[in-house]
C-alpha cells in the first residue's frame, strides 16, 4: 500500500474517553525537529514548549529506527541514546530542555533513533468538562549519529508497469539517510506531458531503499508512450526513464 509519510514529524492520536463532546488537543512544540550528533557534537539539547492553557505532564522515550521497504518504521527500545530528565511537567507557556546524549562512538555507518515525547492523562479532570474527549499528543524526532566518512548516494531502479500501477525504488546506497524532497512522475507521448503525479517524500536510510507502487490513471494508460521518474533529494537529483508505456488489464 502506498504510504506517505509526513516530512520530518508525526503525532500518533489517542482518546480517553467516548463522550459526544467537543474534543480538546493539547498543544505543545518541541525544537529542533531533527538532531544530529557526532563524534565533536555527543550531546544536544531538544526545547519543548507548552502552547496550551493546560498544565502538561509528559513522557520521553527513545528507540533505535530502522524502516521497512514500504517506509513503515521499524522501532527497537535502546540504551544507546541517554536523555534526561525522562518525566516533565510544564506549566502553561513554559519551556525545558530534555538533554541527549550518544552511549557509541560515530562508526562507518549512521546511526538512526527518535525520541518521542508522549502526553499523559492529566492526574484531574476539569469540573468544568468533567465527559469532554482528551485528546493526547505523541510526537517523535529523528536523532542522527553521524558516520565517520558521511556519504549520500541517491538512486533510482529501473520503472516497471505491471496492469495499472508503476513501480520503482528509491534507493540510497551510502553509509548516511537520504531525504527526498519531491518525486515528480511524468507521463508524455510525442505531443507533450499527458500527466504529472507528484509525491511527497521522506528518509530512506543508510544502505535503505523505498519502494513506491503509484496507480496509473485510464489517461495515462490510453494516451502516454513512456514515463520519467525524477527524484529531488537534498543531495541532488536523479532520473529514471519507463521508455515505452504499455499497461495491462490489472
Amino acid at each position: 500500500m502506498q504510504r506517505q509519510l509526513l516530512p520530518l514529524l508525526f503525532a500518533c492520536l489517542s482518546l480517553a474517553a467516548a463522550a459526544p463532546r467537543p474534543a480538546h488537543a493539547a498543544a505543545f512544540d518541541v525544537s529542533p525537529l531533527t538532531l544530529s550528533l557526532s563524534g565533536k557534537t555527543a550531546t544536544g539539547t531538544i526545547a519543548i514548549t507548552n502552547r496550551s492553557k493546560d498544565v502538561l505532564r509528559l513522557h520521553v522515550t527513545a528507540f533505535k529506527w530502522s524502516q521497512r521497504a514500504d517506509g513503515e518504521a521499524v522501532l527497537k527500545p535502546t540504551k544507546e541514546v541517554v536523555f534526561f530528565p525522562a518525566m516533565i511537567s510544564l506549566n502553561p507557556n513554559q519551556s525545558r530542555q530534555i538533554r541527549v546524549g550518544s552511549k557509541v562512538k560515530p562508526g562507518a555507518v549512521e546511526r538512526t533513533y527518535r525520541i518521542f515525547v508522549q502526553e499523559l492523562p492529566p492526574l484531574t479532570k476539569k469540573e468544568d468538562t468533567p465527559n469532554a474527549v482528551k485528546v493526547l499528543t505523541k510526537l517523535g524526532m529523528p536523532v542522527f549519529v553521524a558516520a565517520q566518512r558521511p556519504k549520500v548516494t541517491p538512486g533510482l531502479t529501473a520503472p516497471a508497469v505491471s496492469g495499472k500501477t508503476l513501480t520503482f525504488s528509491a534507493r540510497n546506497t551510502g553509509n548516511t539517510h537520504m531525504r527526498i524532497k519531491q518525486i515528480k512522475i511524468t507521463a508524455r507521448n510525442p505531443k507533450g506531458e499527458v500527466e504529472r503525479i507528484e509525491q511527497a517524500g521522506w528518509y530512506v536510510l543508510a544502505n535503505g531503499r523505498r519502494d513506491y507502487q503509484i496507480p496509473l490513471s485510464d489517461k495515462i494508460c490510453e494516451q502516454a508512450t513512456t514515463i520519467e521518474v525524477d527524484m529531488e533529494t537534498t543531495d541532488g537529483s536523479v532520473k529514471a526513464n519507463l521508455p515505452t508505456l504499455s499497461c495491462g488489464s490489472g
